[in-house]
């Protein structure tokens, strides 16, 4: 009779202990208290995201989710972890974001596997500017040999990690996918250029420069080379 109802007793608290860990999407009955805060330097690619809560948390995992729908769990959204040591205030850098582009976000934190959330809040990203992404006029560099350059303010679209430059060239529309996406190297400078060797023969074509982030084309205005 005694070891079943031990055995009884360390089943429940199994069951106990494994209710432990998940989360919580319901803070009014929580020890923990999680605000979601304002979404600040806001670009067209990032944005600064804060967060608060009532207890000393040294040593937990906090920091935000961002989704472009209502869904702002771990399974869809994007993590952004704060990187600092705040304790009970927190900021997170929310980055690799879509320009001209709505997001959800709340603020969570784990304490003892258990993770908490705070309300849901939304901002947009900033449209592009003219001059985050710009291609010049065509330099000729030899009779037969031309330069298409370009430029991105990677400081004012707010680009982080690793993306791509270069030209879109086309004879209809260069930001169609059927279009030549030709690479460049991005000077320290931020200028690019790429240099095509040209025919006679060779018909008017329409360019603009771009830049491929999270696998997605950002196109400059669109110009047009004629050989004549």
């Amino acid at each position: 009779m005694k070891k079943g109802f031990l055995f009884c007793v360390i089943a429940l608290m199994g069951v106990v202990c494994a209710g432990c860990i998940g989360n919580n999407d319901d803070n009014e009955d929580d020890v923990v208290k999680v605000v979601t805060g304002e979404a600040s330097a806001i670009k067209a690619c990032c944005a600064t995201i804060a967060g608060s809560l009532n207890i000393d948390t040294k040593g937990c995992e906090m920091g935000v989710i961002c989704s472009e729908n209502d869904d702002t769990h771990f399974d869809d959204g994007l993590v952004f972890r704060n990187n600092g040591t705040a304790r009970q205030t927190f900021t997170a850098l929310a980055e690799q974001l879509k320009p001209n582009t709505k997001y959800c976000y709340r603020a969570f934190v784990c304490v003892n596997g258990l993770y908490y959330y705070g309300e849901v809040k939304s901002f947009s990203t900033k449209e592009l500017a003219p001059n985050d992404i710009s291609a010049d006029e065509v330099k000729v560099l030899g009779s037969n040999l031309v330069a298409f350059p370009g430029a991105v303010n990677a400081e004012n679209m707010g680009l982080t990690g690793d993306y791509q430059v270069g030209i879109a060239l086309s004879k209809g529309d260069p930001k169609d996918d059927r279009a030549s996406h030709m690479k460049a190297d991005l000077q320290e400078d931020n200028t690019f250029a790429v240099e095509v060797r040209i025919t006679d023969d060779m018909p008017d074509y329409n360019y603009c420069a771009y830049v491929f982030y999270r696998d997605t084309y950002l196109f400059s205005d669109i110009h047009t080379f004629s050989r004549k």
